[in-house]
């Protein structure tokens, strides 16, 4: 994979479907949690055989101790599956490289347990 790239242009310029990490932070300000961008870089997808991990993030469940939970079950199974979180209905975030996981080794059920049944998005 190669290094993300800056977005360049506005937002109905840039490709369909692109995969971007987007940095930034959750508001709260009115009724249902928001994701604020700070930055968006678009990732260049290389060829990769493992099957990508997407996991469902219900926004009531979004806060600073579900995050690191969620940061360390995700360090404690390194492997090569990239990782996408579904936050809410219309926010799809891949995580950098340094999240991606090995599905294999207990991954799936330590996410159910913290996230709830419906985690793992097929």
């Amino acid at each position: 994979m190669g290094r993300p790239r800056a977005v360049a242009g506005p937002a109905h310029q840039r490709a369909g479907g692109a995969v971007v990490v987007v940095k930034g932070r959750v508001g709260k300000r009115d009724d249902a949690p928001k994701l604020i961008a700070h930055s968006i870089d678009v990732v260049e997808v290389g060829d990769s055989d493992a099957e990508p991990l997407r996991v469902r993030v219900p926004p009531q469940l979004l806060s600073k101790a579900t995050v690191a939970h969620l940061k360390q079950i995700l360090a404690d199974h390194p492997g090569p599956a990239p990782v996408f979180l579904h936050l809410g209905e219309r926010q799809v975030v891949r995580l950098p490289d340094q999240w991606n996981v090995d599905t294999s080794n207990g991954l799936l059920g330590q996410l159910r347990v913290v996230l709830g049944a419906g985690a793992i998005v097929a």
